[in-house]
């Protein structure tokens, strides 16, 4: 049992969801906002989850599936 004022922090090897915004993909992948919506419309990017009415994010554990099929596919090529 944690003590008044210890860490809340996940323990370590203890998986954690994280979540990214529009803005932080497009930093990861170096391209606009603009593009990123522009890639999920024609399925090139991970559809994001809409979380509230104007909060949508993408998991990371989802975009790291995704860039890794994509470096399995560009290897078979």
């Amino acid at each position: 049992m944690k003590k008044t004022g210890e860490s809340t922090m996940a323990e370590p090897n203890t998986p954690q969801k994280v979540w990214l915004t529009d803005k932080e993909v497009g930093q990861r992948y170096s391209i606009s906002r603009v593009t990123i919506w522009r890639k999920v419309r024609s399925g090139l990017l991970p559809k994001p989850v809409k979380m509230f009415e104007n909060t949508t994010r993408w998991s990371v554990a989802e975009l790291e599936a995704w860039e890794q099929s994509m470096i399995e596919e560009k290897q078979s090529a």
